[in-house]
């Protein structure tokens, strides 16, 4: 058994290791890319710590122990930073969120480092910390780690109705990830917390807890790893939390906008740029990201999102019933229309017309 668990444990060190790697070559992606580098730099050292202590490494225990001992306070809080910094954009991003960070660093000085320190050391340096029942830490960790867990999923839920005044093409697939990613993370914390309650309430003592819960976290990674370093940025402009109140414009500038925004579309055709956003699109206007999206939404009635892809849906009706059908396939006019992908392009024909491009042809033929 514990051959089979060493086998498991350098699997999923050599995984973290090739996630990390293929992150610091996407470093300059921005900051979700370092925050998921310090992320999976964690799991690797924990990862480590049980293999040092299945095979009594005792000078790799000692690196290692420190990562172990604060993921639980951290790790939740690094989530919760890793998926702000996706969606807002902050100058000051660490400052502005020190307060989440605050109770991992003083965990960290009061009682990671003391007891690191007591583990080293031929005596007791701070006894208080040798006095603290660790099962009962853990619980307290976990019941933090899942209130974090609330925040991030709060935080999606905000960010998913958002993102179609934003963008006019939307990756279901990576945030679905993200999704994921925190569901997953949280089957972990629920793991640890259900092995560690049951040793608090009934002394119930799993020998093998632990490194049940990291088998778990390893096989885990394995599905998360791919889209954890294809992640891309998605920012949200802060004036879409804004209350209605604040975010008024006269109704009579929205008139003028319309038909400039209509000319544009119809002229310079800008969406048939991939992945167009609102922020693009308001500076080929000359206007604010802001004013723009005030009079899509309360002028136009409609998102952004749609708005974009009503035009690339009728700029691919015309292409699929005219010459272009000879010279491209209906993926290629697709993507010419400013779809980004084939399945983007009928997911979106068909929500918009009720069938398939290839449908349409035929029924445009007939």
């Amino acid at each position: 058994m514990g051959h089979l668990i060493s086998i498991v444990f350098s699997v999923g060190f050599a995984l973290c290791a090739f996630i990390v790697l293929g992150l610091f070559k996407k470093i300059k992606s921005g900051l979700p890319q370092r925050l998921l580098i310090v992320f999976w730099v964690f799991l690797l050292f924990i990862i480590l710590t049980y293999y040092a202590d299945l095979h009594q490494i005792i000078w790799l225990y000692i690196i290692s122990f420190p990562f172990l001992n604060l993921a639980q306070v951290f790790l939740p809080v690094l989530i919760f930073l890793y998926l702000k910094s996706i969606f807002f954009k902050q100058d000051r991003f660490f400052q502005m969120n020190v307060i989440h960070l605050a109770p991992s660093m003083l965990y960290a000085l009061t009682y990671t480092l003391p007891i690191h320190v007591n583990y080293v050391s031929d005596s007791i340096v701070f006894s208080y910390v040798e006095e603290i029942d660790t099962v009962q830490m853990t619980l307290y960790k976990d019941i933090y780690g899942v209130l974090y867990f609330v925040f991030s999923i709060r935080l999606l839920r905000q960010v998913e109705g958002k993102l179609v005044h934003v963008f006019s093409e939307i990756s279901e697939v990576q945030f679905r990830w993200l999704f994921k990613f925190v569901y997953t993370f949280f089957g972990v914390i629920t793991l640890d917390f259900l092995f560690s309650f049951a040793e608090f309430v009934g002394n119930y003592n799993v020998q093998w807890d632990g490194y049940i819960v990291v088998l778990v976290l390893i096989i885990s990674m394995f599905y998360l790893a791919y889209y954890g370093v294809q992640q891309v940025s998605h920012f949200i402009p802060a004036f879409l939390f804004e209350s209605p109140q604040k975010r008024k414009i006269a109704s009579q500038d929205f008139t003028a906008l319309a038909i400039q925004l209509r000319q544009l579309m119809e002229e310079e055709k800008p969406y048939l740029t991939p992945n167009l956003s609102l922020r693009e699109l308001a500076e080929k206007m000359g206007t604010s990201d802001k004013s723009l999206s005030m009079m899509i939404n309360n002028h136009l009635k409609v998102s952004f999102y749609d708005l974009v892809n009503a035009y690339r849906i009728e700029e691919a009706k015309a292409r699929l019933i005219s010459d272009d059908l000879e010279k491209y396939t209906v993926t290629g006019i697709g993507e010419m229309c400013g779809f980004s992908s084939k399945s983007s392009f009928y997911r979106v024909f068909k929500n918009a017309t009720g069938i398939t491009p290839l449908n349409y042809i035929k029924k445009e033929r007939t």
